[in-house]
């Protein structure tokens, strides 16, 4: 079984499935660090879904389908994202 937790910022409320950064300023050192762990998290999330966007349409709107079809549907785009990235590799550069 796995477990699924959601990456948020401050302005979602706190749940249990649901991780968000410390609030405050003075915080001490663990938590600071747990904070910027999880932006970093966040941000790497945010530029992949920017990438799978910027290459496939689909996702520039909310995905009108049922779970199981958007499973899917994420999933053949990671591996069409894939088999381009290796094919790009493969071509000779015309520098």
């Amino acid at each position: 079984m796995l477990l699924f937790l959601f990456i948020g910022d401050e302005a979602f409320p706190l749940k249990s499935n649901l991780m968000r950064p410390y609030p405050g300023v003075a915080l001490s050192k663990d938590k600071a660090i747990f904070n910027y762990c999880l932006s970093r998290a966040r941000r790497c999330v945010e530029n992949a879904f920017g990438i799978m966007a910027s290459r496939f349409r689909i996702f520039r709107k909310p995905l009108v389908s049922s779970f199981k079809t958007s499973t899917f549907t994420v999933a053949a785009a990671v591996c069409l994202h894939n088999f381009i990235k290796s094919a790009e590799e493969e071509v000779p550069s015309c520098e």
